[in-house]
């Protein structure tokens, strides 16, 4: 009887994975086993006659798990529930398990499907519970849902101290933001020798993207920046200035805006890194959108040459320039679109192996708009073969979870060929030589 009742358990468990649950059903076999006149405690309800044998026990146990269950509203099939299937087998790394399950959660809070983040989060282990309860407490502020929006942000404040020094950073941008929306001035309070100045600077930036803070006057916003003594944030500076000068084109002060502007290209500019140039294709859009012919040609000259300058080989040239590209496009430049995005394109298939995937995906969405759905389907296709090609586990793992958050990001289904690949790589990794990794920090 106590063999038949364990592997009953083990059927259940596979099953249910609950473990509160499954500590249920371990008591409650037991019990049985032993012939206990009394259930231990937490135990399930008194056990009727007509359980004597092990199938009539997995039957009960079922049919009582599911009286526990947790009836996600979205689709099984969808693009998110089948990446969070494939971000199992980056496991053997609880760091990138972390990254890519809040990747996932941040996916299912823009989608404002909350029941499934908030269903992910408690179930992640370590730091990466304490930055989805961040993202869900910033998300239920910008919803104007304060009661819900201060829950998640006690969650996240009592665990603060299990994420690194770079980690709670990033967690206390999303909660700071979170207590200024939702009118927490305690938690403003508290934490507030915690933030470092680029931090507090980002939080700033975010605030001011949100309309949640005034525009600051040209004066003021260059006194924001003088107060920082970090260096190598050229970046967020530039983010900044940019994001100052489009409030004031907005409203209507174009002569501030235009110094602004040209602060941020002075700090997008500062140390030839690759990341700060990004900000000059953000500023040539600007603006054109503001009919400034002469900076948005000059911005947007400046970036390319930075993009071709860089080696073919590196992993964020595609992106860079896929980006510049459909600019050009929108632009109605169709010829030069079509030279950058050729040159992107070529880029791509020299990127190294393990970041090759994404380089090709970042190209994807250009050649639907360029040449068709189908043609752009056929560049996921040939971009997941390469990345389910590397023979370590974690990796075709990365490789199918990138697959799915494309197809959520495009709001599409995942193509029946694509998925049937997928399903294919199952079968094939069931005996992958990686399968038993084991958990490493």
């Amino acid at each position: 009887m106590g063999h038949n009742v364990h592997m009953a358990i083990r059927l259940v468990y596979n099953l249910y994975s609950s473990s509160l649950l499954l500590a249920g059903f371990v008591s409650l076999a037991a019990a049985m086993a032993s012939n206990c006149s009394e259930p231990p405690i937490n135990a399930a309800p008194k056990v009727t006659s007509g359980l004597e044998n092990t199938a009539n026990l997995v039957d009960f146990l079922v049919q009582d798990s599911k009286r526990h269950e947790i009836i996600r509203p979205s689709d099984p099939a969808s693009p998110l529930r089948v990446a969070e299937e494939y971000a199992a087998w980056i496991a053997g790394d609880v760091s990138e398990y972390a990254d890519v399950m809040v990747t996932i959660i941040h996916r299912h809070i823009q989608a404002d499907q909350k029941v499934d983040a908030i269903y992910l989060t408690e179930r992640l282990p370590g730091s990466g519970r304490l930055q989805a309860h961040a993202l869900l407490a910033r998300y239920f502020a910008e919803k104007g849902k304060k009661e819900e929006s201060i829950a998640q942000q006690k969650e996240a404040e009592l665990r603060i101290t299990e994420g690194s020094d770079q980690t709670q950073q990033k967690v206390l941008i999303n909660l700071i933001v979170a207590a200024r929306l939702s009118g927490n001035v305690e938690l403003i309070e508290t934490n507030k020798k915690l933030m470092s100045d680029i931090t507090a600077l980002e939080v700033d930036l975010i605030c001011l993207q949100l309309g949640n803070e005034k525009t600051p006057s040209k004066p003021d916003a260059l006194k924001r920046l003088s107060q920082i003594n970090s260096k190598g944030v050229d970046e967020l500076k530039a983010r900044y200035m940019l994001e100052v000068s489009s409030a004031l084109f907005n409203n209507g002060n174009v002569q501030d805006a235009e110094v602004c502007f040209d602060e941020a290209g002075q700090h997008a500019t500062a140390r030839g890194l690759a990341h700060e140039y990004r900000v000059l294709l953000d500023l040539a859009r600007l603006a054109k959108k503001h009919q400034q012919k002469e900076r948005a040609e000059k911005s947007m000259t400046l970036y390319l040459k930075a993009c071709d300058r860089f080696a073919k080989t590196a992993e964020w040239r595609a992106s860079y320039l896929c980006a510049a590209a459909e600019t050009l496009y929108d632009w109605g430049r169709r010829e030069e679109a079509e030279k950058w995005f050729k040159s992107a394109r070529d880029g791509a298939s020299e990127v190294y192996v393990i970041d090759a995937m994404k380089a090709h995906l970042d190209t994807v969405a250009l050649v639907g708009k360029i040449q068709s759905k189908d043609a752009a389907d056929t560049v996921v296709l040939e971009a997941l073969k390469a990345g389910l090609s590397h023979p370590h586990r974690r990796a075709k793992g990365r490789a199918a979870v990138l697959t799915c958050l494309h197809y959520n990001d495009c709001g599409r289904q995942i193509p029946a060929p694509v998925l049937k690949l997928l399903r294919a790589t199952d079968a094939d990794s069931v005996e992958s030589p990686n399968a038993n990794d084991k958990p490493t920090e």
